[in-house]
């Protein structure tokens, strides 16, 4: 488990190549200690699927990354695991949106934000919510993206994450700036 939280932190400090190192030495040790790939060979710890599947989503395998993701969650529904469960609707999500499907995006995304607010989570509501305000860019929807940005920061300060919340800000300012040029008036 420390190796795989260690991938974790790497990722989000942008050093994948670190982080994919991680990842292998956590699955390694599944498999050293008993509790490695199943009888057909697969992995049957959910976090490791998920960290395989964000090694993935950092070199671009969208398709792989999106196949680990369903795989989770599979695990993750039959150990009635709802925290994992949204946070693997959300990557599912993310990957969707990468890949353009934007319906599909949407979907996951709400999925993951409904399972989030039903948990009282509002750290992972706040990082769906900043999901769809990108969602909303893509599609051209700046006011709407303005909204779930500004919800977005509000919950990130509340579940004191404020790196996220900065980058709400950030992402907000900066809509509100290119908006403001386009539009002649503030956004939101």
């Amino acid at each position: 488990m420390a190796s795989h939280n260690l991938a974790a932190v790497y990722r989000e400090q942008g050093r994948n190549e670190v982080a994919a190192s991680w990842q292998q030495q956590s699955i390694l040790a599944e498999i050293t200690h008993g509790h490695g790939p199943g009888a057909a060979g697969e992995l049957q710890t959910a976090c490791d699927l998920t960290g395989l599947a964000n090694d993935a989503l950092c070199t671009g395998e969208y398709p792989l990354a999106e196949e680990l993701l369903l795989r989770s969650l599979q695990l993750e529904k039959a150990a009635g695991s709802l925290s994992e469960q949204a946070a693997d609707w959300g990557s599912l999500g993310v990957v969707a949106l990468l890949n353009g499907e934007i319906d599909v995006a949407v979907s996951r995304l709400w999925q993951a934000y409904r399972l989030h607010g039903r948990l009282d989570d509002v750290r992972g509501a706040g990082c769906d919510l900043l999901n769809l305000a990108e969602l909303a860019l893509c599609c051209g929807r700046q006011r709407l993206a303005g909204r779930f940005l500004q919800r977005t920061q509000a919950r990130l300060l509340q579940a004191v994450a404020s790196q996220s919340a900065q980058q709400a800000h950030r992402r907000l300012e900066e809509l509100r700036h290119s908006a403001g040029h386009l539009l002649g008036r503030p956004l939101v």
